[in-house]
């Protein structure tokens, strides 16, 4: 063209002049191209030809979405952003249409944001792959130094998390840590690609973490196995060991977030990579599986989701639905031309049906949602009828119609928010949690006193723990899992004796005329560890626990109201006036009717309505091998529940429960 080269500190004042200044390794699209980037200058992170072709439609049609993101850039460049903007919203109209005071706005934001260093741990896992695409959009837009002091802005945040030069306990990457973990490794990784070959450009892929919580590499694009001996190697572990399924590690409440880092940062990176082979094909498993396993534990009616762990927010789907439509929306966007991708695509749509586009209590997205979604592409049903298993935190979620139980036998992951219970089960059924237990952060929370569970001479499970089985047949679901071992990791000091030979769990789900049953079989194998020796080798809590146990086994469930009963036989009804029904088989055990707001004592960090009434049945049993077997009925006060050696009849139907397999008969 015949404009000037830029010089430094001189804007760019149109697209023809951004081309100048690109870095000697970026070529300029030709803009003749309808794919060709409206800046003069291809983005290395996120930007193919066939987004800007997604984005070239959008401003031509004048798109609703595209409506969403200008009128918010709009409200930034009146000098009232949305909340939480970090300039993204005008960010994306600059790369949609060109618009250099886009660019401007844009950068009066971000700028002094990504030339600051990070205020905590946390605006770095959340903001370093952000800060590292919107440095790379914004590029042709700034002059040379602003670009070199964007440069310095990104790696001072690479220093923090790799604790490189901060004060002791500040910054650093603890690979038991998934969520920082992955918004870490991913901010370093699109930091080193969005500047290479420019000054002052640092290798973060080949860097090392030598101070802080200890030494790590980063570790390349390239896993070189399933463990924590890298940044990268921990991402591999997360999603193709623990994620099978395409369920996160932490919790509920976080995961959401986690997942969003992950796909807008395996997307920037393989998107600057390009190369012939993904390095992130891992990744792309797991988030095919986790479209469809975050669909599964939405109920039917878009009311509610499937909750487990820390959970700060309890029940409250439409609260956070900002965070559930952005993680849907990117994973949709990075899996395009999947069926995964067009279920998310038709969740998303049904959402925003249900609730509006825009607004209070909506389906309104941020704009990190904007990077990867894809207006036109694919939908199809989202609801899938039947089974869905994550096998790597062994969660089995089932649909029928309006019903949706969940069933979870925890694994082992070393990684923050773990959870201690091994077993547990909820039931959503006619608009309304039947079965369900208070959600809350800690404490109880993640123990089986505070699940519908059990405890094993007070405590939750032993160290070894998870899921081994599921299977589902005609009108039923089952799910086995067993703990069993040491209480403590190998490397404990002088551990006391096993107590726990065998707890093995089966939870059976089954539907028939109209009614649901939850079956729990409970084989175990144990002795009293008060019994045994070296009982002060116990830490503290658990001793506490263990002395403060209301038998060796509790059985325990947990209902709105006080449940009433005795001997075998208990219930109460759910809010919605669904009965439920508790049967105990075998002898007849010992009920304790808990008041939680009296059990914890307000304790527990739970909201205030969150607590209500539990059930705990305490067999007679000693120590040895026993067999328990609970039936729980939603939807009938008197069910006919008997049994006959490993077989439970419930109502004429046989259902076979062995430690090897289940077997339903009628």
């Amino acid at each position: 063209g015949g404009a000037a080269p830029a010089t430094p500190n001189q804007i760019p004042t149109s697209p023809t002049d951004s081309i100048y200044g690109t870095p000697p390794d970026t070529i300029p699209s030709d803009p003749v191209l309808p794919s060709a980037s409206p800046t003069g200058r291809q983005p290395r992170l996120i930007w193919t030809p066939a987004r800007q072709q997604t984005w070239n439609q959008m401003v031509v049609e004048n798109h609703q979405r595209f409506q969403h993101i200008r009128s918010n850039c709009d409200r930034a460049r009146a000098g009232s952003p949305r909340y939480g903007d970090r300039g993204l919203w005008c960010v994306l109209v600059y790369q949609m249409t060109g618009d250099v005071g886009a660019a401007r706005t844009a950068w009066s934001i971000a700028g002094p944001l990504i030339t600051s260093a990070p205020t905590n741990a946390n605006d770095v896992r959340e903001n370093f792959i952000e800060n590292a695409i919107v440095f790379d959009w914004l590029y042709p837009a700034l002059t040379e130094t602003e670009r070199s002091q964007a440069i310095a802005g990104l790696n001072m945040w690479g220093n923090f998390a790799l604790a490189i030069g901060t004060p002791q306990y500040v910054g650093g990457l603890r690979t038991s840590d998934s969520d920082a973990t992955t918004g870490y490794y991913f901010g370093l990784a699109a930091t080193d690609l969005a500047t290479a070959g420019m000054p002052g450009h640092v290798n973060w892929l080949g860097a090392s973490q030598t101070g802080g919580p200890g030494p790590l590499p980063v570790g390349g694009v390239n896993p070189t196995g399933a463990n924590r001996s890298t940044a990268r190697n921990a991402i591999h572990e997360f999603v193709s060991v623990h994620g099978i399924g395409g369920m996160w590690l932490e919790s509920s409440a976080y995961d959401a977030g986690t997942v969003q880092l992950l796909t807008l940062g395996t997307e920037a990176v393989r998107t600057a990579l390009a190369g012939p082979s993904d390095p992130f094909a891992d990744v792309e498993t797991f988030l095919r599986e986790a479209a469809d396993f975050n669909a599964h534990i939405v109920t039917s009616d878009l009311q509610q989701a499937v909750q487990w762990g820390d959970e700060e927010h309890p029940r409250d789907f439409v609260g956070r639905l900002y965070k559930r439509i952005g993680m849907l929306g990117m994973i949709a966007g990075a899996t395009i031309g999947t069926p995964e991708s067009a279920r998310a695509m038709g969740l998303i749509d049904a959402l925003t049906q249900q609730y509006g586009a825009t607004g209070y209590l909506s389906a309104e997205p941020w704009a990190r949602f904007y990077l990867l979604y894809d207006p036109y592409a694919p939908r199809s049903g989202w609801a899938q009828e039947g089974p869905y298993y994550a096998a790597g935190k062994g969660h089995l979620v089932s649909r029928s119609g309006g019903t949706l139980f969940s069933a979870l036998m925890a694994p082992r992951t070393e990684v923050d928010h773990e959870l201690e219970y091994l077993s547990d089960f909820q039931l959503y059924r006619n608009g309304e949690w039947a079965i369900t237990h208070p959600m809350g952060y800690a404490g109880p929370a993640v123990e089986g006193e505070g699940v519908n569970g059990l405890l094993v001479a007070g405590l939750s499970a032993m160290y070894a723990k998870g899921p081994s089985r599921a299977e589902s047949g005609n009108g039923w679901w089952a799910l086995t899992g067993s703990t069993q071992g040491s209480r403590y990791a190998a490397g404990y000091y002088q551990p006391p004796p096993t107590y726990l030979h065998q707890w093995q769990r089966t939870v059976v789900h089954l539907q028939r005329n109209g009614l649901d049953h939850i079956i729990t079989v409970d084989r175990l194998d144990m002795q009293n560890p008060q019994s045994l020796a070296n009982f002060d080798r116990y830490r503290t809590s658990d001793r506490n626990r263990i002395q403060a146990a209301r038998g060796l086994v509790e059985w325990i469930i947990h209902a709105p109201v006080a449940p009433q009963g005795s001997g075998n036989r208990w219930s109460w009804s759910t809010p919605g006036g669904q009965p439920v029904t508790v049967t105990a088989l075998g002898a007849t055990p010992t009920a304790h009717v808990l008041n939680e707001q009296t059990l914890w004592a307000g304790g527990g960090n739970y909201n205030a309505t969150e607590p209500k009434w539990q059930l705990r049945l305490v067999p007679q049993f000693t120590g040895g091998q026993t067999v328990l077997r609970h039936v729980v009925t939603v939807g009938s006060s008197n069910p006919t529940v008997t049994v006959s050696g490993d077989a439970i009849i419930i109502d004429g139907v046989q259902v076979v429960v062995t430690a090897t397999g289940v077997q339903v008969i009628g």
